[in-house]
């Protein structure tokens, strides 16, 4: 099986959970841990495991999810899409915004100034700050998605705009979130 078979098959299980919610769940780990257990290259495993991780949350099954996060990361530690990931996983998805934002910093700093995951990790980052009612943490990362430039040979290069919707009043300086704007319509 290959990892567009297990996300199709991922997404119809995840489709079922209304109709026997525990079989469904049962179903979609068996598939997850024979596709884990086909020794898959590290990309696939890496997104399969994040998959899983998703899949534990939105079946509510929180303490597999947190251990699986944990087994995640401990198997990828310095992947920028895995702390990106769990960044948000545990911000997003537990509320644990002192967990998610640090996990989204050390993206941003492994990330590195114009590398390929730079913009993806500060759209974290920031999408993070903005939850988490870190304004300070947010301008800072909108200041340097700005500097950075965008390549557009590589993925995940756009401005996402979704965290820059109904800021609160004074939350970043008017001229900021103008041109965070202004670039998140450039794609």
């Amino acid at each position: 099986m290959n990892i567009e078979t297990l996300w199709a098959r991922g997404r119809e299980l995840r489709a079922k959970k209304r109709e026997n919610r525990d079989y469904a769940y049962r179903q979609l780990i068996e598939l997850y841990d024979a596709f884990l257990g086909s020794d898959p290259s590290d990309g696939d495993r890496e997104s399969a495991m994040q998959d899983r991780c998703t899949s534990q949350l939105v079946f509510k099954h929180l303490d597999d999810a947190r251990a699986s996060v944990i087994v995640l990361l401990e198997t990828f530690p310095d992947s920028v899409m895995t702390l990106s990931y769990a960044s948000s996983f545990y911000a997003l998805g537990l509320d644990e915004y002192d967990k998610g934002l640090s996990l989204a910093q050390r993206a941003v700093a492994l990330a590195g100034d114009g590398g390929d995951y730079t913009i993806y990790s500060l759209n974290e980052l920031c999408r993070i700050a903005r939850h988490a009612g870190r304004f300070d943490v947010m301008q800072q990362a909108m200041r340097s998605m700005l500097a950075t430039h965008r390549n557009p040979g590589l993925p995940f290069q756009d401005v996402e705009g979704d965290y820059l919707r109904n800021m609160p009043e004074g939350a970043v300086p008017d001229d900021l979130l103008e041109a965070m704007l202004v670039r998140s319509r450039k794609k």
